[in-house]
């Protein structure tokens, strides 16, 4: 049957709701974005579906021939519910089409949602653990942890290494691998991460950033480290993925320095036609600030999420007055002091308040 998505998706209506679950993972789906898939795919559901999991999804993303024996294979598997993208959408949009099917259709029995890749990288006794960890802790985020040793290939063990510092610099998430792909998800949390705009690799990275602002405990699960033919399989490219796993931080970046333009320019200006300091401070924040907030939230945070736009732009002004206050009394005291013109002395003051104005937003106003 076709649905009301606006992604190009077609659903079918799953082969069979009447299997027995009684001996198995009663309330976990089994959810595996899948691009061009081989055969692994295929054992590996074969497997898990010896283990009585409530459902496990396959998102095709992308119809592909070579893979069209594989997908035939699965969709004769009553336990296997197949759901297609006609286009290559990114594994982050095929992990939110399984979510949103899932909430759709089945939220009344699934509680939480195990995510894997499709090739043949987990082991099924690894899944299972995740499994078997969930039913304890349905309400946090299980990851699996690998090992990274020098088997590992270099781009997986450089790529995360340079995620994990940024996360720890930038956010004080400390994680031992944040790239891994399976991961176990509490189903409402997994609703929530449909409103995350990223639709490639970069959305796992957000699911993290995401839990972080929820204050959703993460719990680390060591895991197998699998890599067949150096990873040759993985559709991850290394330059172009990693660069939209950091856009958040570039992004964010880019808007506070345009906005730290936009001040001084402003400033200057005020400054140029009434000479008063702290009048021309408010009224260069008030501009600036308002461009910054806007850019911030839909640009660089991203942040979609509706209900918290009040305590948001609160927080904001609450932040820019002080922001502002601080500078103009500093900028004062300071121009006074060695005689040099305000508009230098606001570069020099502003650019030691940035990081106090990055650390707030980022960890108070935008973490909700």
């Amino acid at each position: 049957m076709s649905t009301s998505f606006s992604l190009p998706v077609t659903i079918p209506v799953p082969n069979s709701a009447s299997t027995s679950f009684s001996n198995g993972f009663n309330s976990i789906s089994l959810v595996i974005p899948a691009h061009q898939p081989g055969f692994e795919l295929f054992a590996m559901v074969e497997q898990l579906a010896r283990h009585s999991f409530r459902r496990i999804i396959v998102v095709n993303d992308g119809i592909y021939q070579d893979s069209h024996t594989v997908l035939e294979k699965l969709k004769g598997m009553e336990a296997v519910t197949l759901l297609h993208h006609e286009i290559n959408l990114g594994k982050g949009a095929a992990l939110k089409t399984a979510f949103r099917y899932i909430t759709e259709n089945d939220d009344k029995h699934t509680r939480s949602v195990i995510t894997l890749d499709a090739d043949g990288q987990h082991s099924i006794e690894d899944i299972l653990a995740i499994a078997q960890r969930a039913e304890s802790d349905a309400d946090k985020m299980i990851i699996g942890v690998r090992s990274f040793s020098d088997d590992v290939p270099l781009r997986s063990r450089f790529g995360n290494l340079l995620t994990r510092c940024v996360l720890r610099w930038t956010k004080q998430v400390d994680l031992n691998d944040t790239q891994c792909g399976l991961r176990c998800l509490p189903l409402d949390f997994a609703r929530e991460t449909l409103t995350i705009a990223a639709d490639h690799y970069e959305f796992e990275l957000e699911c993290i950033l995401l839990a972080h602002r929820k204050n959703l405990p993460i719990v680390q699960l060591p895991i197998q480290t699998i890599y067949i033919d150096d990873n040759a399989s993985s559709h991850f490219r290394p330059i172009v993925d990693s660069l939209r796993i950091y856009a958040v931080f570039a992004r964010y970046m880019a808007v506070s320095a345009v906005s730290f333009l936009l001040d001084i320019t402003l400033f200057t200006l005020f400054h140029y036609l009434s000479g008063d300091i702290i009048g021309s401070t408010y009224a260069a924040r008030l501009l600036s600030g308002s461009f910054n907030f806007h850019f911030n939230k839909h640009a660089a945070f991203r942040s979609q999420d509706s209900r918290h736009f009040l305590s948001q732009a609160l927080g904001y002004i609450a932040l820019a007055v002080f922001i502002a206050s601080v500078s103009g009394l500093a900028v004062v005291w300071l121009s006074s002091l060695t005689g040099w013109s305000p508009p230098l002395v606001k570069i020099l003051i502003d650019t030691q308040l940035f990081i106090v104005s990055f650390l707030f937003q980022r960890f108070v106003i935008f973490r909700q």
